[in-house]
């Protein structure tokens, strides 16, 4: 879900959020309370999603940068995660290897995994490229034959079912490789849920929050424990 942009990858854009551009644009304090209060329901999914992904890459033990995280929209993006180009887990440059191809997959499947623990279900368009770059790394370590070599102990959290929201369901290989990343993905939010509450706030207040702001909420960076 990252294009590289100037320097910095940047999430691409999720597909649909053109009407939630339009509710979520700054507008005149004269809008009606219910059209301010869809916004903020909006605003609410969003940082819980975009947290999602930047309590991730924060937390890996390979070299994944948040440049900066925020819920304005730009283009069509309802949100973005933006990447340091030079350690961007999705570009040439990133860190490389069967390991860090599971920690990307669980990266890509933070977004979702947040959004869960704050609303009842996924918007489906929003986490649309997030399910391809997650499938398509999912592919990747089955290809190299990584499909056993989890990183991360067995988990008793719930799993969702990632297979169920293609279109086309993939292979169980890579299906198990999915369900593993996401039930990672929850875990870690759920055992720092405190955190990941803190930069959704943050989120809210500020709507951009940069690197060195994210320390106010996730603490310093530090190798995962696995």
């Amino acid at each position: 879900m990252l294009l590289l942009v100037a320097g910095v990858a940047v999430a691409s854009a999720a597909a649909g959020v053109l009407g939630e551009r339009w509710w979520r644009a700054r507008a005149s304090p004269l809008l009606p309370p219910d059209i301010g209060a869809i916004r903020r329901r909006i605003d609410v999914r969003v940082a819980a999603h975009e947290a999602g992904h930047a309590a991730l890459a924060w937390t890996s033990p390979f070299t994944v940068r948040v440049a900066e995280v925020t819920i304005a929209a730009r283009g069509e993006a309802g949100g973005l995660t933006i990447y340091h180009a030079s350690c961007d887990p999705h570009a040439a440059t990133g860190p490389r290897g069967i390991g860090a191809l599971w920690y990307t997959t669980a990266i890509n499947l933070g977004g979702i995994a947040g959004e869960l623990l704050t609303h009842d279900k996924v918007r489906s368009g929003h986490s649309a490229p997030d399910l391809r770059e997650a499938r398509a790394h999912a592919e990747r370590i089955v290809a190299l034959g990584g499909a056993a070599a989890c990183p991360w102990p067995a988990t008793d959290e719930p799993r969702l079912d990632v297979a169920a929201m293609f279109v086309d369901r993939p292979p169980q290989e890579v299906e198990r490789v999915l369900s593993a990343s996401y039930a990672r993905a929850r875990s870690v939010l759920l055992r720092d849920r405190a955190r990941f509450d803190a930069l959704v706030a943050l989120l809210l207040a500020r709507e951009t929050v940069v690197e060195r702001e994210m320390e106010q909420a996730l603490g310093p960076r530090q190798r995962l424990r696995v």
